[in-house]
């Protein structure tokens, strides 16, 4: 019984924290990073992992993200999403203690000095993992699942040593 109540947890875990700020963070990462790998022509849907679809190679390619364009979209998600945060709540300051807690790497924008934070798509993947989301549907990108999975089995295997004969 005690199993079947923690899977049942976890699958509604998502629809109970929507309001979490944690949460509106991720899914605001999400958004954008989806677009940025869509728009550099980064996805496709024939995935037969890692050969036509080019999403492959931007796995671990980190991104600028400019830390007042996710608070931007983490507004602009309460107001189409009609969450349950007050608006003036979802600051940049705000935004920016959460994406320190998630261990993202900080970062200025050369020339400008703006402040931002480099994120790539392996590490969103983890946190929506964590937070039980669905990471194709926050960034639009198909078949992204599978590309993970495969990348994270691949990388797994080739990080053991083979056994030799005893």
């Amino acid at each position: 019984r005690m199993m079947a109540l923690s899977e049942a947890y976890q699958e509604e875990r998502p629809n109970v924290e929507a309001d979490d700020v944690m949460a509106l963070t991720i899914r605001a990462l999400g958004l954008i990073l989806g677009r940025l790998v869509r728009d550099r022509g980064g996805t496709g849907d024939d995935c037969g992992t890692c050969g036509t679809c080019g999403t492959c190679g931007t796995l671990n390619q980190r991104h600028f993200i400019l830390t007042k364009l996710i608070t931007s979209a983490a507004q602009a998600l309460i107001e189409v999403l009609e969450i349950d945060i007050n608006l003036d709540l979802v600051t940049s300051q705000r935004v920016s203690r959460v994406l320190k807690k998630m261990r993202l790497v900080r970062a200025k924008q050369p020339g400008t000095g703006n402040r931002g934070w480099m994120i790539s798509l392996d590490d969103l993947y983890r946190w929506t993992i964590v937070y039980g989301m669905d990471i194709e549907e926050i960034t639009g990108i198909q078949h992204l699942t599978q590309v993970l999975s495969a990348t994270s089995a691949t990388s797994a295997t080739s990080a053991t040593p083979p056994r030799g004969n005893p």
